[in-house]
């Protein structure tokens, strides 16, 4: 199952913003070889959620176990630009991001990380698609729209 966002996205004007995040895929499956007395060990990321894990022995049937992987503490984003340029300013917890305000061009990637709040203002939100704490929203807007969204850790 998905988790719910670790996060809640706030508009300028600090009115909620309704997302349609997609979560992340699930990994790439693993093989992994046992030893002569049948150990093996192997590590695999998991975004937050609910997971069904599956090990499958060459002949036998699988064993299933249900993980439930939860988010970290803070918030970590990837600005992405995409289809134009767009004019950015970007916050970090209150501090503007070290090159930033600025024109971020066509296919220019930000990585962005803070413990209370992100902000991005988008000149052009058409251009720049956001993903947080591995929740991929998409698009901030339309073309040439000017949007700023602040983005918190979601209260319990």
């Amino acid at each position: 199952d998905d988790a719910a966002p670790s996060f809640e996205v706030l508009d300028a004007a600090g009115d909620p913003v309704d997302i349609d995040g997609e979560p992340p895929a699930p990994p790439e499956p693993v093989t992994l070889d046992a030893d002569a007395t049948g150990s093996f060990s192997g590590t695999m990321t998991l975004a937050p959620g609910t997971w069904e894990l599956e090990i499958r022995a060459d002949a036998g049937e699988p064993l299933v176990r249900s993980v439930t992987v939860t988010g970290g503490d803070g918030l970590t984003a990837r600005v992405e630009i995409v289809g134009g340029d767009s004019y950015l300013e970007l916050d970090e917890d209150g501090a503007a991001v070290d090159g930033w305000p600025g024109i971020a061009s066509d296919g220019d990637t930000i990585e962005l990380g803070a413990d209370d709040e992100l902000r991005v203002r988008a000149g052009n939100a058409g251009a720049v698609r956001l993903t947080v704490n591995g929740v991929t929203i998409g698009e901030m807007g339309e073309d040439a729209q000017v949007v700023e969204w602040r983005i918190r850790p979601a209260e319990d």
